[in-house]
């Protein structure tokens, strides 16, 4: 919901930034699997215990996954295969992220704020705030796919990125799992909601 009210300002930073990517002659396809790299190589950095180095690179991924719709759009090279890779690279890349922060927090129990959470309660909850991010995101392909319109929801995917990767700054991922699980299981609700009235109506 953020994201989406956010959209036009996020363009003025994302289409300047696409036109000097476009300059280069790299693709934006190829931004897209960039963006993945990003995000595991931050991952893996984060989980080696350099947790500012890592959130640094875990946030280039998040711009750059703006970025290729932008380099897309400059250089009229949009196309369904282009928007089939964002989307499924987008859900490989919140994979690593979150398994990631999962193993960080099990393999470092001392970490951060834990809010009295066990090491098990901590993987179940990093496990269910993946789910509930899968789950968001596919209401709203499988909606769009039976022509119904699904922009609801206080979490997209760039909330998530952007709170997880905040908290990876600050130490303070377990909080950050906690009002993620809130506001995905909120998002979840919504967009079922969304649809079913407009089933209903139809």
């Amino acid at each position: 919901m953020l994201a989406s009210h956010l959209r036009a300002p996020i363009n003025r930073i994302a289409h300047p930034l696409g036109r000097a990517v476009a300059r280069t002659g790299i693709t934006a396809n190829a931004v897209t699997l960039l963006g993945v790299v990003l995000v595991t190589a931050g991952t893996l950095i984060f989980c080696s215990g350099r947790l500012v180095l890592g959130a640094a690179a875990v946030s280039v991924g998040g711009i750059l996954d703006m970025v290729d719709g932008a380099v897309a759009k400059v250089t009229h090279t949009a196309s369904t295969f282009g928007a089939f890779l964002d989307s499924s690279t987008d859900r490989l890349s919140d994979g690593i992220l979150f398994a990631g922060v999962a193993w960080y927090l099990v393999e470092h129990p001392n970490a951060g704020i834990r809010l009295e959470l066990s090491a098990s309660q901590v993987l179940v909850l990093a496990l269910a705030v993946l789910m509930l991010g899968f789950l968001t995101s596919y209401i709203k392909g499988r909606a769009e796919a039976l022509k119904f319109e699904c922009n609801v929801g206080i979490a997209e995917r760039g909330e998530r990125v952007f709170i997880m990767a905040v908290s990876m700054y600050f130490n303070v991922m377990v909080p950050a799992l906690v009002l993620l699980f809130f506001l995905s299981a909120l998002t979840v609700g919504q967009r079922f909601v969304h649809v079913y009235l407009q089933a209903k109506r139809s």
